[in-house]
């Protein structure tokens, strides 16, 4: 599809992949059982050498694909980022699902009844064997970090289409460009429902002590809050680490209550 094909949908759901068909199976199938079909998709493949070219081509087949070696996962959503026409955008990466098939009309409902910047809610999160509910936070909590999974986040298309991920972070660019995006967004919607089913397990959770010293860095940039501040909120981060690895079932009672 030629990115000059005029196109008019009210989401445009924007995914990354790299050697992962089996993810990007499970996000096509959630796509194709939304009873909303109100959106387009965009896929940027990072140059994958198994089957998922072959796949999206020929079985699930997105609006649009954009293949080609990248930077790593935050270049390939500065493309599909690029290449979207999408009243609200939404990133569901390879292997990420929606909540149920109701979420895009759910949000649909939201978006033309309070037509905010920025809309976010719960999620799922599912580690392989379990799949548990985690409540967001306030989004006047982000200076404590992301308040919710970013594929629990609907952005407004025409600001968030001036804006990109800065490539100097691998784990927390995310958070750095919400963070950015709230400051010019003027109405937030809260809605109290899973959006996504998030897959446990990816870079950032990998590398969680790699992701908190961005975040660290982030804040102290962007003058979110003070030195003291940024410390406690650090030291809070590795507290809560430790508490999901070695009390997990405490850990998730917190987490769902909020």
């Amino acid at each position: 599809m030629s990115l000059n094909v005029i196109r008019n949908h009210h989401f445009s759901i924007l995914t990354v992949t790299k050697n992962n068909q089996h993810g990007l199976q499970k996000t096509a199938e959630s796509l194709k059982g939304q009873t909303s079909r109100d959106f387009e998709w965009i896929v940027a493949d990072g140059g994958s050498t198994d089957e998922t070219l072959n796949y999206m081509s020929e079985i699930c087949k997105p609006h649009l694909i954009l293949h080609g070696p990248d930077q790593g996962i935050f270049d390939g959503m500065n493309k599909v980022l690029s290449a979207s026409s999408g009243a609200y955008i939404l990133f569901l990466n390879a292997g990420d699902i929606l909540a149920d098939p109701e979420t895009l009309e759910h949000l649909q409902s939201l978006a033309r009844d309070k037509n905010p910047d920025f809309i976010h809610g719960d999620s799922f999160e599912h580690d392989g064997a379990t799949i548990r509910y985690k409540k967001a936070r306030p989004h006047t909590q982000a200076c404590l970090g992301m308040f919710t999974h970013h594929q629990a986040c609907l952005y407004k298309g025409e600001i968030v289409r001036t804006m990109r991920f800065n490539l100097l972070y691998k784990i927390a660019a995310d958070y750095e460009f919400t963070l950015k995006f709230l400051k010019r967004a003027q109405s937030i919607t809260y809605t109290p429902k899973p959006l996504c089913v998030f897959e446990a397990g990816g870079l950032s959770q990998q590398l969680r002590k790699q992701g908190r010293q961005e975040q660290f860095i982030i804040r102290q940039s962007l003058q979110t809050c003070s030195g003291v501040q940024n410390n406690l909120i650090c030291a809070g981060q590795y507290l809560n680490a430790a508490l999901r690895d070695l009390m997990p079932a405490f850990y998730w009672r917190l987490k769902r209550r909020g």
